[in-house]
């Protein structure tokens, strides 16, 4: 049996790929002083002191761990310890839904007079409502002086948040991305608003 050989060129083989390809999109927003520390050992705690012990939020505080070693900062669950503190806060909102309405296209075509066939056309033969729903997913963290904390007045040195849209109403499926997506281009500009895409199933 003869083998038969596909070959593809490099723009179709591109095309292949990123056909395969998912990506979340985002708004990244960031704020802080232009002299905050950029290393230092960091306490990771969710703002909500309820949430410390969940096992959702565990699993999130191991992903800022992670992000937070790759930029070169150290880690410390003592408080005593810590130079500075990250309160993360995070939650997804109930949806919005919408109907749209969405044309049907089809081929119209028939026999006339003595069997006289009309060409088809491509056109609208019909309409269909599609209803959708989004979801607003957003994280947020705020690196705080340590010390400050200590000595009762806290004093905030950076802050960045995200937010994305989509049709995934588990934000533990779609967190992983939005990680990425914030510290893409750590530390950010200061002030500023930035639309990223990251790689990830939207569900």
């Amino acid at each position: 049996m003869k083998k038969i050989l596909l070959r593809l060129s490099p723009l179709m083989l591109i095309l292949l790929l990123s056909a395969c390809t998912s990506y979340i999109g985002m708004n990244s927003t960031y704020f802080y002083q232009e002299d905050f520390p950029k290393q230092g050992r960091i306490l990771i705690v969710a703002a909500a002191p309820e949430q410390n012990d969940s096992l959702e939020f565990l699993h999130y505080k191991e992903l800022f761990k992670r992000k937070l070693s790759e930029l070169g900062y150290g880690l410390t669950d003592e408080k005593d310890q810590a130079e500075l503190v990250a309160l993360i806060t995070y939650g997804i909102d109930s949806g919005n839904t919408q109907i749209k309405s969405q044309p049907i296209y089809g081929y119209t075509g028939f026999y006339g007079y003595r069997g006289r066939y009309s060409m088809p056309h491509y056109t609208v033969v019909g309409v269909q409502n599609i209803e959708t729903t989004e979801y607003t997913r957003a994280i947020a963290m705020d690196l705080l002086d340590a010390q400050s904390i200590r000595d009762g007045e806290p004093k905030k040195l950076y802050e960045v948040r995200v937010k994305s849209r989509g049709k995934c109403a588990n934000l533990n499926q779609v967190f992983p991305a939005m990680i990425n997506g914030m510290f893409a281009h750590f530390p950010g500009e200061s002030g500023k608003t930035e639309f990223i895409e990251v790689e990830g199933e939207d569900c």
